[in-house]
């Protein structure tokens, strides 16, 4: 409302329509810039030289202000087409290059744009005003002097007005002249909080600074005891080029911080990277590793051993033979009875062969000895069948336990094969199963870091260009000034933490380094407890090259999963390429250990006790979304090597046990069957037996006919003889 209530006032003054139009145009020019602006400032020096009402130009800023505020897009897309447009390019170019231009700001888009769209409407707004204006006056005051009560409203345009205020422009000068006196009194206190303020929000962290002096003629800057969190620097002095911020260069020709120091060690500087390493779990490293010789008791439970089933049959086998052989048994108890009675029944022969007095008795014999014959045969037939079965049986059981034997070593070929699992290799992949997570983790974090320069690193590829909304675009043009917006040409750094001092010295860096065609140095050295010594060498033209050199890293234990390796001393010596878009790096790395050992297997922790020393080269290539990691090293030869043997040696004492587990299952199994070798003794004695059947029977070869009637034809002489 404010506004009106000055238009109206105005409007029914004497002042001119043509100088009242001109305060709200350029009102409206104003509120459609950013406020801290060069053209503002031209503007606002018009208003205090132009008798223009200058409330009426100050209120009209604050309305047309907020109305730019929301039609900054449109003032950034237009001030893109017009900054972009082929035909005007001659005139942004010479613009461009012309001293103190640049820091105007007409090469903004929404600079550009806003001040286009203001003197478009504000020519068409100062006709308008000023027709309308015009129109109103010679209407309004004809009629109010037709009548003498409302001849006072009518002003006096008779009195000429200056168009040029003199005392504006001495006030101008006064007042901008008294601002610039109080900041150049101000100005260090002013610069300090600024720089607090910037530092703060780049750092994320609180930043105080004890004291700043400034020398203006000289661009130089002097800063002491700043504070960066926790990170104090004694004192930082810093000197410019004012030749190139004429053209809006930042050029530092000799940067000298000293004692960059803190109370933190380097491990709470470096820190942890922001997103935490995606590495293998236990069990997926355990897994590959799982080098385990089973015990025999539990490669053979639950293992179907063909061995017992052929001692299953052994044991029906033998069922059969014990049967057969307790009849046997039997059998010749009764047989040997029988013998007995025939050789009663032979002794009785005798009697009777002594006693033949007839022919009749000869016969009477001679059936006897048929008769004990046909009993021999008999007891003879059925010894010979008997024994033939348990001959049959036996053979059978023999060829049993021969079965069994070669089924038992069929078995231990079989189970023995389970400790060769180490012939496909799968285990042998040390380097990359155990090393290959703890590169990454270390990867990771340098490209948290890595980050942080890469906007500097200039891509030269063509970009697509594109207006930026509200805050616009800086559009540069062909700068005949071959220098970039940004060089340092020298700087020394010394700093120490709690654990650690280093040095740096810095040279030609800029942020266009192939236009500053000089070959950024940057060389860093440090000492500190965890390492003797480490240099850096990073040179930087088209591509950064690194060279890193640390010496004598002395921890007391790597960790890698399950691995830990006690006390090494270790050297990298890393080189390598990187550009906006890819790096290429080749990292080796010695490592003497004192002990290596291994928490989740016995066997590895002896084979880790033979490795004296790990030799590594990291090849890392990729980009800062994708990268690749392979790690040459002869670490995996020497491990297969001695894994092999230890596990060589200890699966052959593995098999050998398993082989005494076997047979005393194995005869376990068959003492169950109640096999007793003995048992086939019956077998001698059913030869024994045989045997004196067969001595009876010969004894019975005595009682023939021919030798019975010899016997009777002796004795019928020897009677006759007698008688």
């Amino acid at each position: 409302m404010g506004v009106v209530f000055k238009f109206l006032k105005e409007l029914n003054s004497a002042g001119s329509e043509k100088l009242i139009s001109l305060a709200v145009v350029l009102g409206l020019i104003s509120g459609f810039l950013p406020f801290f602006n060069v053209f503002t400032l031209l503007i606002l020096f018009i208003a205090f030289v132009i008798r223009i009402p200058f409330g009426l130009f100050l209120s009209s800023w604050g309305v047309f202000s907020v109305t730019g505020y929301f039609l900054d897009p449109v003032f950034a897309k237009t001030g893109y087409f017009i900054l972009t447009s082929s035909l005007l390019t001659p005139l942004w170019e010479f613009l461009y290059n012309v001293p103190l231009m640049r820091w105007s700001g007409f090469n903004n888009t929404v600079v550009m744009g806003g001040l286009v769209w203001g003197m478009v409407f504000g020519v068409l707004l100062f006709f308008v005003l000023s027709k309308s204006i015009g129109f109103y006056r010679k209407k309004f005051m004809d009629f109010c002097s037709k009548y003498s009560a409302l001849k006072w409203i009518v002003p006096d345009f008779s009195q000429k007005t200056k168009f040029i205020r003199v005392s504006g422009v001495l006030g101008f000068f006064i007042i901008f002249g008294g601002f610039g006196l109080i900041i150049a009194l101000l100005f260090d206190p002013v610069v300090k909080k600024v720089s607090e303020y910037t530092l703060s929000k780049v750092f994320h962290k609180p930043v105080k600074i004890g004291s700043l002096n400034t020398s203006l003629l000289k661009a130089k800057v002097d800063m002491n005891n700043i504070y960066i969190g926790e990170i104090k620097t004694d004192k930082i002095n810093l000197k410019l080029s004012w030749y190139y911020l004429l053209w809006r260069k930042f050029d530092i020709e000799y940067l000298h911080i000293v004692n960059i120091h803190t109370e933190k060690g380097i491990k709470e500087i470096i820190g942890t990277p922001g997103e935490k390493t995606a590495q293998k779990s236990k069990s997926d490293i355990l897994k590959k590793v799982n080098i385990s010789l089973p015990k025999p008791e539990d490669i053979i439970k639950g293992y179907k051993l063909e061995s017992l089933q052929k001692i299953e049959k052994l044991k029906k086998d033998y069922k059969k033979f014990e049967t057969v052989a307790s009849q046997a048994k039997k059998d010749l108890d009764d047989s040997k009875q029988k013998m007995e009675d025939i050789k009663l029944q032979i002794k009785e022969l005798e009697k009777l062969s002594k006693n033949i007095k007839s022919a009749d008795d000869i016969q009477k014999i001679l059936a006897k000895a048929d008769e004990i014959k046909e009993n021999i045969n008999s007891l003879k037939e059925r010894i010979k069948n008997e024994k033939n079965g348990l001959l049959t049986l036996k053979k059978q059981i023999m060829n049993d336990l021969d079965e069994i034997k070669k089924a038992s070593k069929s078995d231990y070929e079989r189970l023995a094969s389970k400790y060769d699992m180490l012939k496909n290799g799968e285990y042998y992949a040390f380097a990359q199963t155990f090393l290959q997570p703890e590169v990454k983790k270390h990867i990771d974090k340098a490209i948290k870091y890595y980050k942080i320069i890469q906007p500097y690193l200039k891509n030269n590829k063509p970009q697509k260009e594109e207006y930026i909304r509200a805050k616009g675009k800086y559009v540069t043009f062909k700068d005949k000034i071959k220098y970039p917006d940004f060089v340092l040409e020298k700087a020394d750094v010394s700093g120490k933490s709690a654990d650690a001092d280093a040095k740096a010295e810095i040279a030609d860096i800029a942020s266009d380094q192939t236009l500053l065609n000089k070959e950024g140095v940057i060389n860093v050295s440090a000492a500190s407890k965890y390492f003797k010594s480490a240099l850096v060498n990073v040179k930087y033209l088209n591509k950064i090259k690194i060279k890193l050199d640390v010496d004598d890293i002395a921890v007391k234990k790597l960790n890698a999963g399950e691995l830990y390796i006690l006390n090494p001393k270790i050297r990298v010596k890393s080189h390598g390429k990187i550009d906006a878009e890819n790096f290429d790096i080749v990292t080796s790395i010695n490592i003497k250990p004192e002990k290596i050992t291994f928490s989740s297997n016995k066997y590895i922790a002896k084979v880790m006790q033979k490795l004296k020393k790990l030799n590594l080269k990291i090849l890392i290539s990729g980009n800062v979304q994708k990268y690749d990691v392979k790690i040459q090293s002869d670490i995996d030869r020497l491990f297969e090597k001695y894994l092999k043997e230890e596990m060589n040696s200890q699966i052959k004492k593995a098999k050998n046990r398993l082989k005494e587990v076997l047979n005393k299952k194995i005869q376990s199994e068959i003492s169950k069957t109640g096999l007793n070798m003995n048992e086939f003794n019956i077998i001698n004695d059913m030869d024994s037996y045989e045997n004196g059947v067969n001595s009876l029977q010969k004894s019975l070869s005595n009682y023939t006919e021919k030798q019975l009637s010899r016997k009777l034809l002796k004795k019928g002489i020897g009677n006759f003889i007698k008688f």
